[in-house]
């Protein structure tokens, strides 16, 4: 597997997003390089209001693992 450290952090995978329990942490733009925060998304509809928020801005390898 390719080593995620070897990107910078906001490409890494988990810093993008990631699968907690029942939801899904997005890592929110809107602070870096300031802060780290993530956003926690528990339903199809509070994902697509951080998109519509832009707690993402795309780019990078999109992977949930």
């Amino acid at each position: 597997m390719f080593d995620q450290s070897a990107l910078p952090y906001l490409l890494q995978r988990n810093t993008i997003a990631s699968l907690s329990g029942s939801g899904m942490h997005i890592g929110d733009r809107r602070y870096y390089p300031f802060e780290k925060q993530s956003v926690r998304c528990d339903s199809v509809e509070e994902t697509a209001k951080a998109i519509r928020d832009m707690v993402t801005q795309g780019g990078g390898p999109l992977q949930v693992g």
